[in-house]
């Protein structure tokens, strides 16, 4: 994407004509700011991706949405999976970025949905209170992902356990 192209999606985004999400922490409200991992000291995917690029690194001083609310899904699950959760399920939120423009996330593939990172962002909507980490459903959407971004690195699937 160039940056006017990024540029204007930041505009869709606040405008509320593109809808972004984001799965990860539970207990947030509409209104309720995301902060990032720098600041809050919470988990990311940096476990899950050191393997697959260990140059690029998650950036704990990024929030990371995307257009695709299932993505959000398996990262919520996910959440649950870290050390020390017990039992507290991730949430997924539709959410609004701040004033600063959205960066494209480099480590992602641009399939069927993207995936940005942003400075600030707002909840707005509450999608999934408890995303339930053990079911199937739920973990094939975050292998799926993962697997993309594995091959576009040109890495292959991770095995499954069965």
């Amino acid at each position: 994407m160039t940056p006017e192209e990024l540029a204007q999606l930041s505009r869709d985004i606040r405008a509320g004509r593109v809808k972004v999400y984001h799965g990860g922490f539970p207990g947030l409200q509409a209104g309720d700011a995301l902060l990032p991992a720098s600041v809050t000291q919470s988990h990311n995917l940096s476990d899950v991706f050191r393997e697959i690029s260990p140059e690029k690194q998650i950036r704990k001083d990024r929030i990371y949405i995307t257009t695709d609310r299932f993505i959000a899904v398996g990262v919520a699950a996910h959440y649950a999976k870290r050390p020390g959760s017990a039992k507290n399920w991730g949430a997924v939120y539709q959410v609004m970025t701040g004033p600063d423009n959205v960066e494209i996330d480099t480590d992602t593939p641009k399939g069927p949905y993207v995936t940005f990172q942003c400075t600030t962002a707002t909840v707005v909507k509450v999608m999934v209170k408890g995303v339930n980490p053990d079911s199937p459903e739920n973990s094939a959407r975050l292998a799926s992902f993962i697997d993309e971004v594995r091959a576009a690195h040109g890495l292959p699937p991770r095995p499954r356990i069965r």
